[in-house]
């Protein structure tokens, strides 16, 4: 069944998010902040830092919010972590959102001055949304963007959701895994970019396979009691949102 869904952000990940969507049959608009990368977007259905990305005729882009809000149940947030509170501010603003929506949280990170989770940001700012799905994996746009496979996991206490977003984005290529520790699933996508940068530091230093075995094995070792001392499960850092 085609659904309505708005996607907030029209950088490289949420074009490629919005592509996905559209390619499966569904009413997709996206917003974009910056008015030059709507309208490239738009007119090319393409970015300039993902010539790769093919965004189908059916996708509408816009630079106004409330348009691309309104009359969508479903919303895919994918801003950068450091604008989530403010696009959401924003967005209700504009009385556009559709109370109870469901909000697809798809931005990696933690707030810098309150170290909250943008599902925490989007439920403070949004009060009347329904069930928030994390989404997250291993998954570069540009492969994405190209039909290489993937695999990315979608967590919430809703089952009835998670298996909604599922159905979304399958596809022979895009595979999504459910799962209900939302919380270790968010944590997991953002501490391990910690790891990575470390990891390429090791590269950048010349060290070898050694040394970046030793410190993805301890880096996950500690992600996971951290995670779990914040409430999250254990299983969920070996699962595509940590390890992977």
């Amino acid at each position: 069944m085609s659904e309505k869904i708005a996607v907030l952000g029209g950088g490289s990940w949420g074009a490629t998010l919005a592509a996905q969507l559209a390619g499966n049959g569904h009413d997709v608009c996206i917003w974009e902040y910056d008015r030059a990368t709507a309208d490239t977007l738009r007119t090319q259905r393409t970015l300039h830092t993902l010539p790769q990305l093919r965004l189908p005729a059916s996708a509408t882009v816009t630079n106004d919010m409330a348009e691309a809000l309104k009359g969508r149940r479903i919303i895919l947030s994918v801003t950068p972590s450091h604008t989530v509170r403010s696009t959401f501010q924003t967005a209700v603003k504009t009385q556009a959102l559709e109370p109870g929506a469901t909000v697809i949280s798809a931005t990696k990170g933690i707030e810098d001055e309150t170290f909250r989770t943008m599902s925490s940001i989007v439920r403070e700012t949004f009060p009347a949304a329904g069930d928030i799905v994390i989404l997250s994996g291993p998954s570069h746009a540009e492969e994405v963007a190209t039909k290489q496979p993937v695999a990315m996991v979608a967590a919430s206490v809703s089952r009835t959701s998670t298996e909604l977003v599922r159905d979304l984005f399958a596809s022979e290529t895009f595979r999504v895994y459910t799962g209900s520790d939302p919380l270790g699933v968010e944590l997991g996508g953002s501490l391990k970019n910690v790891y990575a940068v470390a990891c390429g530091v090791v590269d950048g230093l010349g060290l070898g396979d050694n040394t970046k075995a030793a410190l993805m094995t301890r880096g996950l070792n500690e992600m996971t009691r951290l995670g779990t001392a914040l409430g999250a499960s254990a299983l969920t850092f070996f699962g595509l949102s940590g390890l992977g």
